[in-house]
């Protein structure tokens, strides 16, 4: 059964369990009482999440549970939520709008190949700060594109899993709008992996590294070199 079938069905005994995850990263225990989810707390490499933050994270990763092991609840517990029915389906209902928004953008980059090459020389200083700061095989693609393409530039895969090029240009009609800086960038979180992107809103062109989400913890203790070299190397194309 899947872990949305489980959770609706306890809430709907009205009775009391708790139902222990294991995911790739990491742990989770979800604590039913009465008919209410009442406390949920899930521990990865990335950090300790508690409440409907931790609810939400185990069901997006849900696809990926390797074990899951359900048990009476026997003890009082500390709550941190109180979640009916209702409110259970509602947070499925706003994560499922969240998966078809990535579902498109997949759908769009997918058919992206390395048809296109781009001139290496412009890109070695954020390819070779890319290499410094990530674990190597971690990047899945390095992706340049502006209003005319997109192409790869670097990564260890030629079909990129991910399309921005259609979300970017939205983006940008927007923001140019309402932002005055001329460089923007954004974090994009999509399961396993995690997106990172500088937009040139003059020029309207990016650079996009599309990475594993083991490595958001190096990202973020480098993030500032990240951008500087993405930024650096759009000023220059």
């Amino acid at each position: 059964m899947k872990l949305e079938e489980i959770l609706f069905g306890l809430i709907g005994t009205g009775g009391s369990w708790q139902i222990y995850l294991k995911m790739p990263d990491g742990k989770g225990v979800i604590s039913i009482k009465n008919g209410l989810i009442v406390s949920v707390k899930y521990s990865t490499s990335f950090g300790d999440f508690s409440g409907e933050k931790a609810l939400k994270e185990i069901i997006k990763a849900a696809d990926f549970v390797q074990t899951m092991d359900l048990q009476p609840l026997k003890n009082d517990i500390e709550g941190n939520l109180s979640c009916d029915f209702s409110k259970l389906m509602s947070i499925f209902e706003s994560l499922q709008i969240e998966r078809e928004a990535v579902r498109e953008v997949e759908k769009n980059l997918s058919r992206i190949k390395a048809e296109k090459k781009a001139s290496v020389s412009n890109f070695n200083e954020l390819i070779n700060t890319c290499a410094k700061i990530f674990s190597e095989g971690t990047i899945d693609a390095i992706l340049f594109f502006d209003r005319d393409g997109i192409f790869k530039i670097e990564g260890k895969i030629e079909d990129v899993p991910v399309d921005l090029k259609e979300p970017f240009q939205n983006f940008t009609e927007v923001i140019s709008d309402i932002c005055k800086d001329r460089f923007i960038d954004i974090i994009i979180d999509m399961g396993t992996k995690f997106i990172y992107a500088v937009y040139n809103l003059h020029s309207k062109s990016a650079i996009v590294a599309v990475v594993d989400k083991r490595e958001r913890a190096n990202f973020e203790l480098d993030q500032d070199e990240i951008k500087e070299a993405f930024t650096a190397t759009l000023m220059k194309i």
